[in-house]
């Protein structure tokens, strides 16, 4: 296995609590397989997982208060767009990450405008500012080069803080209510006791389908999906 399939077996067996060996992986070829090898691991059932509706009622009970939508709006394919706009999103989704009482939650991502801007300052600054110590300030191009480096690194970090407001994008896979309830059981099971979760076929493809997103960045792809043909894994 190459290290983008390790990467995403260890994302899988993290999200849903399982150990998938070595042998395991090697042998799994398809989208298809793997949601078949997730299934055989997981406690299933015929009814909605009794979890992800606890993370249902959760979630909605602490939106209602917080945005003031109501109920009838709020059901598990109710669009995320839609409960928290654009609009200091990253402010109100880190308040509604601590009302809930989540220790992991889903990080927003860069608008692409954003990182666009955020890849051209990286690239370009450094280059300008050699050029200028070059041409005006006469400096000798060999000096004025290894000034990059370091220039480009200072800005990568100061970067990284000046762009978090920009953080307003679902990450891919987190578009949905239902998505979001799923990776609150995943991810914090301290919220439901130890009881271990059970899942319904419908609720392991879809948190199987977020974590691939995630993972990989493919948005289209089916179980007959070959990992490494289809989606380029390694």
């Amino acid at each position: 296995m190459g290290l983008d399939s390790v990467e995403l077996v260890m994302a899988i067996e993290e999200k849903f609590g399982i150990t998938i060996s070595d042998e395991e992986a090697c042998s799994i070829y398809t989208v298809g397989e793997m949601h078949q090898c997730v299934m055989n691991k997981v406690k299933m059932s015929n009814t909605s997982s009794c979890l992800t509706q606890r993370a249902f009622h959760l979630l909605r009970r602490n939106v209602l208060s917080q945005f003031g939508i109501s109920r009838r709006r709020f059901t598990p394919n109710t669009e995320l767009d839609v409960v928290i706009p654009k609009a200091q999103r990253r402010k109100q989704w880190l308040k509604l990450q601590h009302n809930v009482g989540a220790v992991r939650w889903p990080a927003l991502c860069l608008s692409k405008i954003a990182g666009i801007v955020l890849i051209t300052s990286i690239l370009v600054i450094p280059v300008l500012a050699a050029w200028y110590c070059t041409a005006k300030l006469r400096w000798s191009a060999g000096l004025s080069g290894v000034l990059v480096i370091p220039a480009m690194a200072s800005l990568m970090v100061v970067s990284r803080y000046a762009v978090r407001p920009f953080e307003t994008e679902f990450p891919a896979g987190l578009t949905r209510v239902r998505d979001l309830a799923y990776a609150l059981v995943a991810d914090n099971p301290q919220l439901f006791g130890s009881e271990p979760p059970t899942w319904t076929d419908e609720e392991v493809w879809s948190l199987l389908c977020s974590v691939i997103k995630i993972q990989t960045g493919a948005t289209h792809f089916t179980k007959d999906s070959c990992f490494v043909a289809d989606l380029g894994i390694d």
